[in-house]
Protein backbone atom coordinates (compact mmCIF):
# COMPACT_ATOMS: atom_id res chain seq x y z
CA UNK A 1 0.00 0.00 0.00
CA UNK A 2 2.79 2.35 1.01
CA UNK A 3 4.63 1.77 -2.29
CA UNK A 4 1.57 1.99 -4.39
CA UNK A 5 0.79 5.59 -2.53
CA UNK A 6 4.22 6.79 -3.40
CA UNK A 7 3.97 5.53 -7.25
CA UNK A 8 0.40 7.81 -7.37
CA UNK A 9 2.27 10.91 -5.31
CA UNK A 10 4.87 11.03 -8.13
CA UNK A 11 2.88 10.44 -10.94
CA UNK A 12 0.42 13.09 -10.05
CA UNK A 13 3.09 15.41 -8.95
CA UNK A 14 4.25 14.83 -12.84
CA UNK A 15 1.02 14.73 -14.64
CA UNK A 16 0.03 18.20 -13.15
CA UNK A 17 2.33 19.20 -15.99
CA UNK A 18 0.65 18.10 -18.94
CA UNK A 19 -2.83 17.06 -18.55
CA UNK A 20 -4.66 20.19 -18.26
CA UNK A 21 -3.87 20.89 -21.36
CA UNK A 22 -4.94 17.78 -23.10
CA UNK A 23 -8.12 18.51 -21.12
CA UNK A 24 -8.05 21.82 -23.18
CA UNK A 25 -7.80 20.35 -26.14
CA UNK A 26 -10.10 17.27 -25.65
CA UNK A 27 -12.79 19.85 -24.79
CA UNK A 28 -12.19 22.54 -27.44
CA UNK A 29 -12.00 19.57 -29.94
CA UNK A 30 -8.92 21.11 -31.30
CA UNK A 31 -6.47 18.23 -33.04
CA UNK A 32 -2.85 19.03 -33.72
CA UNK A 33 -2.90 20.36 -37.78
CA UNK A 34 -1.95 17.85 -40.16
CA UNK A 35 0.61 20.43 -41.17
CA UNK A 36 2.41 20.46 -38.06
CA UNK A 37 5.14 17.72 -37.22
CA UNK A 38 7.01 16.58 -34.39
CA UNK A 39 10.35 15.76 -34.90
CA UNK A 40 12.03 13.60 -32.06
CA UNK A 41 15.36 14.45 -32.85
CA UNK A 42 15.65 17.78 -31.55
CA UNK A 43 12.45 17.90 -29.93
CA UNK A 44 11.12 21.33 -32.04
CA UNK A 45 7.83 21.99 -34.23
CA UNK A 46 8.35 21.87 -37.92
CA UNK A 47 4.77 23.28 -38.85
CA UNK A 48 3.80 23.60 -43.07
CA UNK A 49 1.31 26.27 -41.04
CA UNK A 50 2.56 27.74 -38.17
CA UNK A 51 -0.79 29.44 -37.12
CA UNK A 52 -2.79 27.09 -37.40
CA UNK A 53 -1.14 25.17 -34.37
CA UNK A 54 -1.74 28.76 -32.24
CA UNK A 55 -2.35 28.44 -28.65
CA UNK A 56 -5.47 30.14 -26.93
CA UNK A 57 -4.68 31.92 -23.27
CA UNK A 58 -6.13 29.63 -20.73
CA UNK A 59 -9.61 30.67 -19.80
CA UNK A 60 -10.77 30.63 -16.08
CA UNK A 61 -11.90 26.70 -15.62
CA UNK A 62 -7.83 25.84 -17.10
CA UNK A 63 -6.76 28.08 -14.34
CA UNK A 64 -8.54 26.27 -11.50
CA UNK A 65 -8.49 22.95 -12.68
CA UNK A 66 -4.20 24.16 -12.95
CA UNK A 67 -4.56 25.32 -9.27
CA UNK A 68 -6.55 22.16 -7.80
CA UNK A 69 -3.93 19.77 -9.74
CA UNK A 70 -1.22 21.71 -8.11
CA UNK A 71 -2.32 21.64 -4.73
CA UNK A 72 -3.70 18.60 -4.61
CA UNK A 73 -0.26 16.69 -5.90
CA UNK A 74 1.81 19.03 -3.54
CA UNK A 75 -0.25 18.01 -1.20
CA UNK A 76 -0.06 14.29 -1.66
CA UNK A 77 3.53 14.62 -2.25
CA UNK A 78 3.27 16.03 1.39
CA UNK A 79 1.59 12.48 3.02
CA UNK A 80 3.35 10.08 1.30
CA UNK A 81 6.96 12.11 1.69
CA UNK A 82 6.15 12.90 5.15
CA UNK A 83 4.84 9.76 6.40
CA UNK A 84 7.80 7.77 4.98
CA UNK A 85 10.32 9.68 6.79
CA UNK A 86 8.35 10.05 9.84
CA UNK A 87 8.52 5.93 9.90
CA UNK A 88 12.01 6.12 9.36
CA UNK A 89 12.58 6.82 13.06
CA UNK A 90 15.76 9.26 11.40
CA UNK A 91 15.33 12.73 12.03
CA UNK A 92 17.66 13.48 9.21
CA UNK A 93 15.46 11.71 6.67
CA UNK A 94 12.84 14.28 8.23
CA UNK A 95 15.23 17.24 7.15
CA UNK A 96 15.96 15.45 3.46
CA UNK A 97 12.53 15.13 3.04
CA UNK A 98 11.47 18.66 4.26
CA UNK A 99 14.36 20.10 1.60
CA UNK A 100 12.77 17.88 -1.22
CA UNK A 101 9.50 19.18 -0.77
CA UNK A 102 10.56 23.16 -1.21
CA UNK A 103 12.57 22.02 -3.73
CA UNK A 104 8.92 20.11 -5.31
CA UNK A 105 6.88 23.26 -4.36
CA UNK A 106 9.01 25.39 -6.42
CA UNK A 107 9.01 23.40 -9.10
CA UNK A 108 4.92 23.59 -9.45
CA UNK A 109 5.44 27.15 -8.23
CA UNK A 110 7.96 27.93 -11.72
CA UNK A 111 5.30 26.17 -13.57
CA UNK A 112 1.90 27.94 -12.57
CA UNK A 113 4.18 30.81 -13.56
CA UNK A 114 5.25 29.74 -17.20
CA UNK A 115 1.54 28.34 -17.69
CA UNK A 116 -0.26 31.11 -15.66
CA UNK A 117 1.65 34.14 -15.20
CA UNK A 118 2.58 35.28 -11.56
CA UNK A 119 -0.69 35.36 -9.82
CA UNK A 120 -1.49 32.39 -9.96
CA UNK A 121 2.22 31.28 -8.65
CA UNK A 122 1.51 33.54 -5.50
CA UNK A 123 -2.10 32.13 -5.23
CA UNK A 124 -0.62 29.20 -5.27
CA UNK A 125 1.81 29.67 -2.65
CA UNK A 126 -0.59 32.01 -0.66
CA UNK A 127 -2.77 28.59 -0.28
CA UNK A 128 0.19 27.04 1.07
CA UNK A 129 0.90 29.53 3.55
CA UNK A 130 -2.87 29.54 4.78
CA UNK A 131 -3.01 26.21 5.58
CA UNK A 132 -4.91 24.82 2.67
CA UNK A 133 -2.23 22.66 1.54
CA UNK A 134 -2.45 20.72 4.86
CA UNK A 135 -6.04 21.03 5.00
CA UNK A 136 -5.84 18.41 2.08
CA UNK A 137 -3.52 16.71 3.60
CA UNK A 138 -5.98 15.70 6.14
CA UNK A 139 -8.42 14.93 3.81
CA UNK A 140 -5.36 12.33 2.53
CA UNK A 141 -5.16 10.54 5.92
CA UNK A 142 -9.03 10.48 5.93
CA UNK A 143 -9.56 8.82 2.65
CA UNK A 144 -6.11 6.38 2.83
CA UNK A 145 -6.31 5.58 6.17
CA UNK A 146 -2.66 3.76 5.83
CA UNK A 147 -2.39 2.68 9.55
CA UNK A 148 0.71 1.89 11.51
CA UNK A 149 2.90 4.52 12.07
CA UNK A 150 1.09 7.15 9.50
CA UNK A 151 -1.22 9.53 10.15
CA UNK A 152 -5.21 8.12 9.62
CA UNK A 153 -8.78 8.60 10.13
CA UNK A 154 -9.72 10.44 13.63
CA UNK A 155 -6.49 12.86 13.03
CA UNK A 156 -7.95 15.82 11.93
CA UNK A 157 -10.73 15.91 14.47
CA UNK A 158 -7.94 15.10 17.28
CA UNK A 159 -5.36 17.74 15.95
CA UNK A 160 -7.21 20.47 14.62
CA UNK A 161 -10.99 19.86 15.90
CA UNK A 162 -9.32 19.14 19.42
CA UNK A 163 -7.47 22.25 18.84
CA UNK A 164 -4.00 20.39 19.26
CA UNK A 165 -2.65 22.09 16.22
CA UNK A 166 0.84 23.84 17.46
CA UNK A 167 2.96 22.98 13.51
CA UNK A 168 1.25 26.23 12.18
CA UNK A 169 3.24 29.19 13.63
CA UNK A 170 4.27 29.48 9.75
CA UNK A 171 0.94 30.87 8.79
CA UNK A 172 -0.63 34.01 9.27
CA UNK A 173 -2.32 33.50 12.34
CA UNK A 174 0.80 31.47 14.17
CA UNK A 175 2.90 34.95 12.98
CA UNK A 176 0.49 37.13 14.75
CA UNK A 177 1.11 35.18 17.76
CA UNK A 178 4.34 35.64 17.53
CA UNK A 179 5.34 32.46 15.77
CA UNK A 180 5.97 30.02 19.11
CA UNK A 181 5.57 26.61 17.95
CA UNK A 182 4.59 25.58 21.62
CA UNK A 183 1.46 27.92 20.98
CA UNK A 184 -1.80 25.93 19.57
CA UNK A 185 -4.09 27.53 17.27
CA UNK A 186 -7.73 27.18 17.64
CA UNK A 187 -9.09 25.02 14.81
CA UNK A 188 -12.01 26.81 14.03
CA UNK A 189 -9.30 29.56 13.62
CA UNK A 190 -7.22 28.01 11.29
CA UNK A 191 -9.94 26.54 9.27
CA UNK A 192 -11.33 30.21 9.03
CA UNK A 193 -7.78 30.84 7.90
CA UNK A 194 -7.39 28.40 4.91
CA UNK A 195 -10.77 29.24 3.66
CA UNK A 196 -9.92 32.67 3.75
CA UNK A 197 -6.53 31.61 1.78
CA UNK A 198 -8.51 29.63 -1.10
CA UNK A 199 -10.40 32.00 -2.07
CA UNK A 200 -7.17 34.77 -1.96
CA UNK A 201 -5.65 31.89 -4.12
CA UNK A 202 -8.86 31.24 -6.41
CA UNK A 203 -9.36 35.29 -6.87
CA UNK A 204 -5.80 35.74 -7.76
CA UNK A 205 -5.64 32.66 -10.07
CA UNK A 206 -8.74 33.42 -12.40
CA UNK A 207 -9.22 37.57 -12.11
CA UNK A 208 -5.42 38.30 -12.81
Amino acid sequence: MRLFLVFISLALLASVLGLQAQYREERDGRPVPAGVEWTAVDKTWTPAEWDSAAVTAPDEQDRLLYLGGAAMGLALFDYVGYNLARASGDHGSLVVYRVLQGLAQLAVSWMLYEKLGLPSAIGFNVLWWTWGLDAIFYGYTELFNVGGSWSGRGAFASDILGNNCYWASWTPVGLAQGADPSKKIAGDTIIAQSIIGAILAVTLTVHF
